[in-house]
């Protein structure tokens, strides 16, 4: 009989993390769907409602500077009242607000300042959400359940190629103001995933977990003891994770620079939106095998390698396409991302495990989207914006290149502090 009951415990938390897991997938999918509209076809709407490279570049700078505030806000609130309020809840708020803004974007013609405003509120909502998805299988893991972060994030980048393809097709057949219909679809479907998501509180049913399940609980609810620290004490406490933070910075700014007009080095190559989207497609699909790559290889080679291997691969990506005259090597050179972002955005999370405690968790990723998304990606925008319009698309692709090289300069300064950080990780750990 104890045999018997044991065995239907041990499926009944199979089945359990196996629909987890799913659900997880869908909502990573459903989030990079509609990132694929809000993020690669950005330009393309824009350029549609007629505003200029310049204005461009502004609008999207402040959607990115304003993240930068938002995000550390939502992560210092996620994380000081993470046993009162679910944060499941916190990003289907966010997600319900980014619906309605993008309904404003497509409904209304709004002027310039309009536009500004109205993207102010999309960089304190739908920017904000990516890190936030992350956090929460850090939390479902923390709380005893067996989450395959690589593979449902894949599943998401299976998604955002999909998307794309399907999107340039889109844009190239009607036009790009009506994508804004598709990505309202698909943020009301990421919404109702949201809200059947399980519990980040699982740990507080012992019952439902498995031996190993019922020990990580048990030392997560110790470590919920531990004190929830400010972002600044992050900074100044942990170097290694500074330097990853203003390496990943620069990486971030100079793919910015690098892809926000990438349309128009194809328009001038001869291509079109289906190229483009082509180019998503690979760069998307590259990032598959990336997951099962760092399954494999987490325990043989470092994060701070993996992490120096992303800066390189990136820069080679902006080379090939500042210096190729050719839209399909373009095309194909988007393979450069399986060893670039495709690594970056599963190691960050394990990075991240591995750094801070698990009280910093929410905030630890939410600095990471502050940096890149928001810094990174915000100054990319105004340097983007103001270079295409004084100095031509050629000097802005040389730009993005240089840009790529100083963060692999920023990440070797990460790895020799290494030794450093481990050392402040003992002495936070015993806080």
């Amino acid at each position: 009989m104890g045999l018997q009951k044991k065995i239907r415990v041990d499926t009944s938390i199979k089945n359990k993390n196996a629909k987890l897991n799913i659900k997880y997938a869908i909502l990573q999918m459903m989030f990079w769907t509609c990132a694929a509209s809000a993020y690669a076809y950005l330009t393309q709407m824009l350029q549609y409602k007629g505003f200029t490279d310049g204005q461009i570049g502004v609008i999207n700078a402040v959607k990115l500077f304003s993240t930068v505030v938002f995000q550390i806000i939502i992560g210092v609130f996620s994380d000081r009242h993470a046993e009162r309020i679910q944060l499941k809840y916190i990003i289907s708020v966010l997600t319900a607000v980014a619906l309605l803004l993008t309904f404003v974007f497509y409904e209304y013609k709004l002027s310039f300042v309009q536009t500004v405003m109205l993207f102010i509120g999309f960089g304190a909502t739908f920017t904000c959400i990516s890190p936030l998805i992350d956090s929460l299988s850090i939390k479902y893991m923390n709380g005893g359940r067996n989450i395959n972060y690589p593979i449902c994030r894949a599943a998401g980048s299976c998604a955002w190629a999909v998307a794309c393809v399907l999107f340039g097709v889109f844009c190239d057949r009607y036009d790009a103001n009506r994508l804004l219909i598709l990505q309202m679809l698909f943020t009301a479907m990421m919404l109702a995933v949201l809200l059947v998501m399980d519990d980040t509180s699982s740990c507080s049913d012992r019952r439902a977990l498995g031996a190993r399940e019922r020990i990580a609980a048990a030392n997560i609810t110790e470590t919920r003891k531990t004190e929830v620290h400010t972002a600044g004490y992050l900074l100044t406490t942990y170097p290694k994770y500074r330097w990853f933070l203003i390496g990943s910075a620069v990486m971030f700014m100079g793919y910015n620079v690098g892809t926000t007009f990438l349309i128009n080095v194809f328009e001038r190559l001869g291509g079109n939106n289906f190229h483009y989207g082509l180019a998503e497609f690979v760069m998307a699909v590259s990032e598959v095998p990336s997951a099962f790559l760092l399954i494999k290889f987490r325990k043989r080679i470092s994060l701070d390698k993996i992490m120096l291997c992303c800066a390189v691969f990136m820069t080679f990506k902006n080379m090939f396409a500042a210096f190729s005259d050719n839209v399909w090597v373009i095309v194909i050179s988007q393979g450069c991302e399986m060893l670039g972002f495709g690594l970056f955005y599963s190691g960050s999370v394990y990075l991240i495990e591995e750094m801070l405690s698990p009280a910093d968790v929410v905030k630890g990723m939410s600095l990471i989207n502050a940096f890149t998304v928001g810094a990174g990606e915000g100054i990319g925008a105004l340097l983007c914006g103001w270079i295409n319009s004084r100095y031509g698309l050629t000097v802005l692709m040389d730009s993005s290149v240089v840009i790529s090289a100083v963060s692999i300069v920023c990440i070797v300064i990460m790895c020799r502090a290494s030794k450093e950080i481990h050392g402040k990780i003992i002495k936070t750990a015993d806080i």
